[in-house]
């Protein structure tokens, strides 16, 4: 896959103070996985009724959905940073089970149902260009 106009960014990018490259550079990670977020949390699972989390809290139906995190982890040792969408700790069920399918108590298999893997294909190919397209506009407004 090509990326266009990354080179020239990171061109500018490198010019740039080393904290205020990195801001940018995670700013624009971070807006360039809101796609990738939000078809997550459409394609989320949703049931029916009230259940208890591990913890033992009540919640409402949806609350998976509601769960749907981006979090950004920059490693700046190596100049590279990542971006995960995944969910709060209190829903990790909706990961765990659902998206990877278990076994019951009574050894039968309960199928996957991949929900999280289905967002990241919808959406794999938009983020490099998103990517690419906020990192120059934030390098941009910081060289003016």
């Amino acid at each position: 896959m090509k990326v266009e106009g990354l080179a020239e960014t990171q061109k500018a990018l490198q010019s740039l103070s080393g904290k205020l490259g990195w801001k940018a550079m995670s700013m624009a990670l971070g807006r360039s996985g809101r796609k990738m977020r939000a078809a997550a949390r459409k394609n989320a699972p949703v049931g029916t009724v009230a259940h208890r989390t591990y913890r033992g809290n009540l919640v409402a139906p949806g609350f998976t959905k509601k769960s749907v995190v981006l979090v950004r982890f920059p490693r700046k040792n190596n100049n590279t940073a990542l971006v995960a969408i995944g969910v709060k700790k209190a829903a990790f069920y909706a990961v765990q089970f659902v998206e990877q399918g278990h076994k019951t108590r009574s050894g039968t298999r309960v199928a996957a149902r991949p929900w999280l893997k289905t967002s990241y294909d919808q959406t794999v190919n938009a983020v490099p260009g998103a990517f690419t397209k906020e990192l120059n506009a934030m390098v941009l407004k910081a060289t003016k």
